[in-house]
C-alpha cells in the first residue's frame, strides 16, 4: 500500500509472488577414508571426526557422535502416524487410518511369528559402508519397509526409506523418520516455506526463505493438543543447541517438524496439561504429510491431490550429518 486505508496501513502486503531457479550442482564424490568394523551384534563406522554404530539386536542406528559429543537419543525409525486433528477427528481419519498408527508403534525387525532377526545387510564400497535394515509391520495383510544407510567418509548419512504397497492398506497419513535428540537441542533453522507451519494443503500463503524458531514455539496453542508444526518445500533443516552443536538434515523439498513430543503423545493428550514432561526434541523428516482436509470439521476428507501416492514404490531419500 502506498498509502493508509480504513483497511490497512501504508506498507501493507496486498499479494506477492516468488520464482524458483534451479541452478544445476554437479555432485563430488565424498573421497575421505573410514574405517568398518564388523562384530557379530554390531556394525561400527568411524572416520576422523565422527563414528556411528548399528546395532542388529535392537534393530537400527544406536549412536551417532560428531566431535566426540552424542547427538542421537532414540533409534530412528520409520514413521507414519501424525497426531489426528479436529478435522481429521470430523472425518473418522483415526479410525480408517490405524493401521498406520500401529506400524508406526510396533514395527520391528524380528519376524512376529519366530525368534530370527532380521540382521542388517553391510556392503562396503569405495566411497561408504551401506547398512540396511528391513522391518516388519503388523498390518492386515502384513506388509514391511526398509531403512538405508550410506555412511561417508566426512560424517554424512544419506538415508533412504523404501516401502513396497500394499494396495489394500490404501494410504497413509505420513512417510518419513522420526529421530528423538536431548531436549537441549531446542533451536531450529529450515530453508524452506515459512515462517509459520505449512501443510500439502496450506502453503500458498508462504515464503520460500530461511527461518529460525525455538522448538517449543511450534507448538500451536490449541485447546486440545494435535498435529502442528510441519514445514513444507525444506531444502535443509537444523536442529541445533545454544552453542550451536547438532545435526543438519537436507534433502530435496522434504517436509520438516521439530517438536517436543511425539504423534503419540499429542494424541494422548486432551488438554494441554496432560501432555509429559519435556525430555526429547523429536524430529520428524517425511517425503510427504497428508492435507489438513480444512473443509470443514465435520466430515469432510482430505481432497485426493493431498493424499500420499501409493500407485508405485515409494522411496525417501535425505541426509544428515553432525555440525
Amino acid at each position: 500500500m502506498k498509502e493508509d486505508t480504513a483497511w490497512a496501513s501504508i506498507g501493507h502486503e496486498v499479494a506477492f509472488g516468488q520464482s524458483i531457479y534451479k541452478v544445476p550442482q554437479i555432485s563430488e564424490a565424498i573421497r575421505e577414508t573410514f574405517e568398518v568394523t564388523r562384530g557379530y551384534q554390531n556394525i561400527g563406522v568411524r572416520g576422523a571426526d565422527f563414528d556411528v554404530l548399528f546395532s542388529a539386536l535392537h534393530g537400527g542406528l544406536v549412536s551417532y557422535r560428531y566431535g566426540g559429543k552424542e547427538l542421537i537419543k532414540g533409534i530412528p525409525m520409520p514413521n507414519f502416524w501424525r497426531a489426528p486433528n479436529d478435522n481429521d477427528r470430523g472425518n473418522h481419519m483415526p479410525a480408517r487410518y490405524s493401521q498406520w498408527k500401529i506400524a508406526s508403534l510396533y514395527l520391528s525387525h524380528m519376524l512376529f511369528d519366530k525368534k530370527d532377526i532380521l540382521r542388517p545387510e553391510l556392503l562396503v564400497n569405495e566411497n561408504c559402508a551401506e547398512i540396511k535394515f528391513r522391518y516388519m509391520m503388523p498390518t492386515v495383510p502384513a506388509s514391511e519397509c526398509s531403512l538405508t544407510y550410506c555412511v561417508y567418509g566426512d560424517g554424512t548419512i544419506k538415508t533412504s526409506l523404501a516401502y513396497d504397497p500394499e494396495k489394500t492398506l490404501g494410504d497413509m497419513p505420513e512417510f518419513g523418520v522420526m529421530f528423538k535428540f536431548d531436549a537441549d537441542y531446542n533451536r531450529t533453522e529450515w530453508y524452506g516455506l515459512g515462517p509459520d507451519e505449512t501443510y500439502a494443503d496450506r502453503n500458498r500463503g508462504s515464503k520460500l526463505g530461511i527461518y529460525s524458531e525455538i522448538v517449543a514455539d511450534a507448538m500451536a496453542k490449541y485447546l486440545v493438543p494435535q498435529e502442528c508444526g510441519n514445514k513444507t518445500g525444506v531444502r535443509w533443516a537444523k536442529i541445533a543447541d545454544r552453542k550451536g552443536r547438532g545435526i543438519l538434515f537436507s534433502g530435496n523439498e522434504m517436509y520438516f517438524s521439530a517438536l517436543p513430543y511425539t504423534p503419540h503423545e499429542l494424541e494422548n493428550a486432551r488438554h494441554p496439561f496432560e501432555l509429559p514432561n519435556v525430555h526429547y526434541t523429536v524430529v520428524r523428516i517425511s517425503q510427504k504429510q497428508m492435507g489438513l482436509a480444512g473443509d470443514d470439521s465435520w466430515g469432510a476428507r482430505t481432497h485426493d491431490e493431498y493424499l500420499l501416492d501409493i500407485s508405485s514404490p515409494m522411496l525417501f531419500e535425505f541426509s544428515f550429518k553432525g555440525i
